[in-house]
């Protein structure tokens, strides 16, 4: 199985964003929510093909698309797609 590039993981966890509403509206009324299992799931497989080097990054993504759709809590600092933070610079989105 080929490493994935950068935009291939970006675009993997664009889409994974993407279907995070739909999944959360399907499954609001479940008091058991497999939405955080499937995100972690989906977000394992993705780990499973990039490089060491981009792993803190889809962590990070993974974690700001959680906080944002306030499935897991977060402090008041501003999360988005860039890089973690002490990982600037490293060829990702700014």
């Amino acid at each position: 199985m080929d490493t994935l590039n950068r935009d291939e993981i970006i675009s993997l966890l664009d889409a994974l964003e993407a279907r995070l509403p739909g999944l959360i509206e399907q499954y609001a009324q479940s008091n058991d929510s497999p939405v955080l299992d499937f995100v972690a799931g989906e977000a394992e497989m993705i780990e499973l093909r990039v490089s060491v080097e981009d792993r803190p990054y889809v962590r990070y993504r993974v974690q700001c698309m959680l906080r944002n759709a306030e499935l897991i809590p977060g402090d008041d600092e501003p999360c988005d797609a860039g890089e973690p933070p002490g990982d600037e610079g490293t060829g990702g989105p700014v």
